[in-house]
């Protein structure tokens, strides 16, 4: 089975969905993910399902490298 969605903690509210889609659409310009169903701009957990699960691991790694620095 392959796994396609990957779930990112952000600041609850309107604008951490939007700082995290931001990031997505510059570091992943063939822009092939969408937001998890059920998604709320309230929470503090977002999963993103990308089309293709070979981008996981480096979106992710990228994630991981820009909240440490």
């Amino acid at each position: 089975m392959t796994v396609n969605m990957m779930t990112f903690p952000i600041s609850p509210g309107i604008d951490g969905m939007n700082r995290l889609a931001v990031f997505l659409n510059t570091s992943h310009p063939s822009g092939d993910w969408h937001f998890g169903r059920g998604t709320r701009f309230d929470q503090g957990m977002v999963s993103i399902d990308f089309d293709d699960p070979a981008d996981l691991a480096p979106v992710w790694r990228s994630y991981c490298s820009t909240r440490t620095s």
